[in-house]
């Protein structure tokens, strides 16, 4: 297989080195050889036309060049006292060019998850799923143009999904962790292009990755939090509840205030009336009491 890629290569180098009227054996030693040589050695082997050592040298020598064009049509070029015009972009083009940066788009994929999984955790607040919803599609199309490597758009997307099933299922982190590492991966896999200027740069994918790690080390924190907090709804915020007794109670009943409310009790021995209790248990909507301890 390489020996047949160095063929073609060859054949199609050269094709264009004799369209062109170019040296060929140069041309084919290149390939095969990766010869390099500079400017003058390349104009004495034929292999440039001549050289310039600025545009408006450039545009005096090539004045009066015939040449051809694709449609076989040939052509005088008059570029002697041309001026030379910069295009600028228009607005359409700067955004495009601003999306098309490896970097900006790894901003908004990360962005758009995290837009969606708020809106999943928190149903009906609107604007962060349409956000991320917009992020996501803005870094689906950056993505679509930018040369992307299979494996690092797998890696990332598991990263996410993750970070994603750590909200919902239990696994003390390690869902977390696991998935910080495939994002991580996946960003250095992502671009596949050596040219630096499409590179992901690890200035934006570290400190995204660690604001990510902050966010889910808060929730942690405020998930833990919350189970060592006494519970305040439901049958387990009465245990431990300090009452007192409304009236005198025994095996048989009573009255307990206890939390704002008037509630039935039972002791298993007799409690009189304005005596401190503490809660058992509620059951069947009836309190099970005792008598506080000094």
């Amino acid at each position: 297989m390489t020996e047949k890629i160095m063929q073609d290569t060859l054949a199609w180098v050269e094709n264009i080195a004799k369209a062109r009227g170019r040296n060929v054996d140069w041309a084919k030693r290149a390939v095969e050889e990766s010869e390099s040589v500079t400017e003058e050695k390349a104009l004495k082997l034929g292999v440039i036309d001549l050289i310039a050592e600025s545009e408006k040298e450039l545009l005096e020598k090539i004045d009066g060049k015939t040449i051809t064009l694709n449609n076989d049509k040939q052509v005088t070029l008059a570029t002697k006292g041309a001026v030379v015009q910069t295009i600028e972009l228009n607005w359409r083009q700067s955004l495009l060019n601003v999306l098309i940066n490896p970097s900006i788009a790894y901003i908004l994929l990360t962005l758009g998850f995290y837009g969606l999984l708020f809106e999943i955790t928190h149903p009906g607040s609107w604007a962060p799923g349409v956000a991320g919803l917009i992020c996501l599609l803005l870094a689906f199309y950056s993505f679509h143009i930018i040369p992307t490597d299979y494996a690092g758009i797998i890696l990332t997307v598991v990263g996410l999904a993750l970070l994603g099933a750590e909200l919902f299922v239990t696994s003390a982190g390690l869902l977390a962790i696991g998935g910080f590492v495939c994002l991580f991966f996946g960003a250095v896999f992502l671009v596949d292009q050596p040219a630096e200027f499409l590179e992901l740069s690890l200035h934006v994918v570290i400190p995204t990755l660690a604001a990510s790690a902050a966010i889910f080390g808060l929730l942690f924190t405020l998930v833990l939090k919350s189970r060592r907090q006494k519970v305040t709804t439901g049958e387990e915020a009465f245990a431990g509840a300090i009452g007192l007794a409304d009236s005198d109670i025994s095996p048989s009943g009573g009255k307990v205030f206890v939390q704002g409310e008037l509630w039935n009790a039972l002791a298993e021995e007799p409690i009189a009336k304005g005596v401190k209790v503490e809660i058992l248990k509620l059951e069947n909507f009836k309190l099970y009491v005792r008598r506080r301890s000094p």
